[in-house]
């Protein structure tokens, strides 16, 4: 597939899509009730049909309701990996909040930088992060701090799974295109982290978007290791989820044995990871002459890919597919690049494919600003319909 290229423009060769302009409350819910009784999410403590997601997700809603959270707030998330606490994030948008992805790994510092850079008016996190949750914001003046289980000055929102999903009442998103869904902060690799905003808009049309590009289907077990607050696992959980997949949610600080067990146990079919990552993945494998038989796509993202470790994941995958190199990062809320999620298992390790549905980008002088030719240094600057 080859992408068209006029006055220096790279413009994608996909065909347009149309991107419903909705609420992701919307979305979730048109694509949940469909196949109700497949599994959507499961981790080692919980696992939730379509049906269930979707009533809990309206459950927790009522709950944080209650407890004050109202359009126009912004939730600073603070958790790790597990089905509830993804299911308790995303039920802050329903209840009309913004949500702010604050990393697990986040030092006291750098989660207060995000509260005031972000005006976060509450907090949700884990009880083993509350000390540190309340020391960033103790001389912040927040309307209230929950936390996933007992803890003192915390509201406690383990209960919120048994309230009555019948009292849950939609929060009208009146302008999907500029209403605020989530706030996901940059690697800060040019200087201080920075908020990306994204509008329900952004979100659906990320859905549709990698809908037409990474290899989820009804039929896979997405396996997501990626930290849920981190834009990688908003993207590798979530999604596949609602298009169809199930997805194994794992904790993000295992070690790569443990990886190769939680893939074997959920019979994993296919994953979103980085280089290094999967660079440890398959040194490990090697090691122990494991060959997880049931992944067979893996799309790789965040930095290079090497021609050298390509090629020693598709000898240490057996049955591998599909290694699929993309380009994408927070401020377009994920993709700008890929390859066909078909992609020739044979692929060298350095291509990043095309621009994706409804994408077109530039590479600028930095200092000029003019258009650069191929094989020229510069800036990307890119435009998306979405």
């Amino acid at each position: 597939m080859k992408a068209r290229i006029e006055d220096r423009v790279v413009y994608s060769p996909h065909p347009n899509i149309e991107i419903p302009v909705c609420s992701f409350y919307t979305l979730a819910k048109q694509l949940l009730q469909k196949n109700p009784d497949k599994l959507a999410l499961v981790d080692e403590r919980l696992s939730l049909t379509r049906r269930e997601l979707l009533a809990h997700l309206e459950r927790y809603a009522v709950g944080f309701r209650r407890h004050g959270v109202m359009p126009g707030d912004r939730v600073c998330v603070h958790v790790t990996n597990s089905v509830e606490n993804l299911v308790a994030m995303y039920s802050c948008v329903l209840a009309g909040a913004t949500i702010l992805m604050a990393k697990a790994s986040l030092t006291e510092y750098e989660l207060r930088y995000q509260l005031e850079d972000s005006d976060s008016t509450h907090v949700l996190t884990d009880v083993q992060f509350t000390e540190k949750v309340a020391k960033a914001c103790s001389s912040l003046k927040l309307k209230g701090l929950f936390s996933m289980g007992p803890a003192a000055n915390f509201v406690s929102v383990t209960d919120f799974s048994a309230l009555d999903e019948r009292d849950f009442r939609e929060s009208p998103v009146v302008d999907p295109k500029t209403t605020v869904m989530a706030v996901s902060y940059t690697s800060g690799s040019t200087g201080l982290p920075k908020g990306a905003e994204i509008t329900h808009y952004n979100f659906v049309g990320c859905f549709y978007t990698c809908r037409e590009h990474l290899p989820w289907s009804e039929n896979d077990v997405e396996f997501c290791v990626n930290p849920i607050t981190h834009m990688s696992g908003l993207v590798a959980t979530l999604m596949p989820a609602l298009n169809g997949a199930t997805c194994a949610v794992a904790s993000s600080t295992m070690t790569q044995l443990e990886v190769i067990e939680a893939i074997d146990k959920y019979k994993a079919t296919t994953m979103l990871t980085f280089p290094s990552n999967l660079h440890n993945l398959v040194r490990e494998m090697r090691r122990t002459g494991r060959h997880l038989p049931s992944m067979k796509h893996i799309v790789v993202a965040g930095t290079v890919l090497t021609e050298w470790l390509s090629d020693a994941a598709r000898s240490t995958f057996e049955n591998l597919r599909t290694l699929q190199n993309l380009y994408g990062l927070t401020e377009a809320c994920i993709l700008v690049t890929a390859q066909p999620k078909d992609a020739d298992i044979t692929t060298r390790g350095n291509d990043v494919g095309v621009p994706a549905v409804t994408v077109a980008f530039k590479v600028v002088d930095v200092v000029t600003r003019e258009k650069l030719g191929p094989n020229q240094m510069g800036e990307i600057c890119f435009e998306m319909r979405a």
